[in-house]
């Protein structure tokens, strides 16, 4: 994989429940990882602690790139329907036919 396509967006579609599903499991697994972090500390040489804690660092920084994009898109999502409710409130009611 080159450079310009790691950073190519995909379009993905996922219903506001799959969505709400996949942030929720990304916190949990931060949370995990932040105590393997702690845990780290009974590897036994200072090398080991270091590259485990860095890997470890770069794994917790992808998965909250990717669940505060989730939230961003949740809370673009709620935005957008209240826009939406918002204008048809405004709306003059449309005569029913005969």
């Amino acid at each position: 994989m080159t450079t310009n396509d790691q950073n190519k967006l995909i379009p993905l579609e996922l219903t506001l429940d799959e969505l709400g599903w996949l942030r929720a499991f990304l916190r949990e697994e931060i949370l995990s990882a932040e105590i393997d972090h702690e845990n780290v500390e009974t590897l036994h040489t200072d090398v080991a602690i270091r590259a485990a804690k860095e890997v470890i660092n770069r794994e917790i920084a992808q998965m909250t790139k990717v669940a505060d994009a989730l939230d961003s898109a949740m809370v673009a999502d709620d935005a957008r329907e209240a826009i939406a409710r918002q204008i048809a409130a405004t709306a003059p009611a449309q005569p029913l036919g005969d």
